[in-house]
């Protein structure tokens, strides 16, 4: 799946109350606060399983399972 797929697929999953960096694929919070094990938790309940999320340095990295590093 191309990225621009996965960022249109992500910003109709993620709530509004949270930034997609569509290049990066990180998550913030548009409120400037730094993103928390509660936000993690939050967007691990809400996004499918074919992605997986990294908490790091006050922002939500997200990957598809399937891709490569």
């Amino acid at each position: 799946m191309s990225e621009k797929l996965i960022s249109e697929e992500l910003k109709k999953i993620i709530p509004f109350h949270y930034e997609l960096d569509r290049d990066k694929l990180e998550i913030t919070r548009v409120d400037d606060v730094p993103v928390t094990i509660n936000d993690f938790e939050e967007l691990a309940t809400i996004l499918p399983s074919s992605y997986k999320l990294d908490l790091a340095d006050n922002k939500i990295v997200i990957m598809p399972v399937g891709a490569r590093t």
